[in-house]
């Protein structure tokens, strides 16, 4: 009985994600035959990558689809802005207090309680 090879997705919106995670050595492992690849290619601003992309991971076990960016929703808004806060650094803090662009800025009491709020959270292991 064959068995069946597991399917591993990859979602590419930025080219510095090519660069990071399909052009280094552990990619290449998982080629190895055991799983199948499957690269979403999110479509922002480029029609199509150049042909050298395709060419580069043209392989039996990749497969690439292209699918339009959608605008975000509501829900889709507050759950994208939740997943960045779960992250909290020291840089992340002093861009969100100082950043350059004042409109960015968050206010003295937005900042501390997103602090409070999402500190714990990022604390947490699944």
């Amino acid at each position: 009985m064959k068995q069946e090879k597991k399917t591993i997705f990859f979602i590419i919106t930025r080219g510095i994600i090519v660069r990071n995670l399909l052009r280094n050595k552990y990619f290449s492992e998982l080629l190895n035959g055991k799983y199948k690849i499957v690269l979403i290619l999110v479509k922002n601003y480029l029609e199509k990558p150049d042909e050298y992309f395709f060419n580069e991971f043209n392989d039996e076990n990749i497969k690439i689809e292209i699918v339009k960016k959608e605008s975000l929703g509501k829900l889709e808004k507050l759950l994208d802005l939740f997943a960045a806060n779960l992250v909290i650094t020291k840089s992340r803090k002093k861009y969100l207090r100082h950043n350059v662009r004042k409109e960015k800025r968050m206010n003295f009491f937005v900042y501390y309680f997103s602090i409070i709020f999402f500190w714990p959270l990022t604390k947490i292991v699944f």
